[in-house]
């Protein structure tokens, strides 16, 4: 017995458009300050983004099965590793962590800055579909 098609499918043309439908970026609020998980509110939109940069910069790359292996950053690898590597590798890894989230467009504008013997002080400019913004990490070498 061969299988008959009940149904006719309609083809989209190429001039044809598709309307998308925006998926939300509504997210629990994470408060900093007391790292807790807040359930009553919620951020959404520039807040949201900012709390995804904010535990992106926070998370190590495999430390937890929260999130795939591609979320977070890559630092630990560089500690105990000669200061000239990590000052060039640096922006790197930072951009390659906040470009995983697709609201990222750009990461650029890096300055680095001793901030004692075994730390160093990495600023960029972060520019996402919200808009541009200055962040700050410390990162360990030792």
């Amino acid at each position: 017995m061969t299988p008959t098609i009940l149904k006719e499918y309609e083809v989209l043309k190429p001039e044809e458009e598709i309307d998308m439908i925006p998926y939300s970026s509504k997210s629990y609020y994470f408060d900093m300050e007391r790292k807790r998980i807040q359930r009553q509110g919620t951020v959404d939109d520039v807040k949201a983004y900012e709390q995804a940069v904010k535990k992106i910069m926070l998370t190590e790359v495999g430390c937890t099965v929260l999130y795939s292996y591609q979320y977070g950053r890559r630092f630990e690898e560089l500690i105990g590793k000669d200061r000239n590597y990590v000052k060039g590798d640096i922006a790197r890894r930072i951009s390659q962590a906040l470009l995983y989230d697709d609201r990222t467009l750009s990461v650029d504008h890096f300055s680095i800055e001793q901030a004692g013997d075994d730390v160093l002080e990495v600023g960029c400019t972060v520019t996402s579909i919200y808009g541009q913004e200055r962040i700050w990490e410390k990162v360990r070498i030792k």
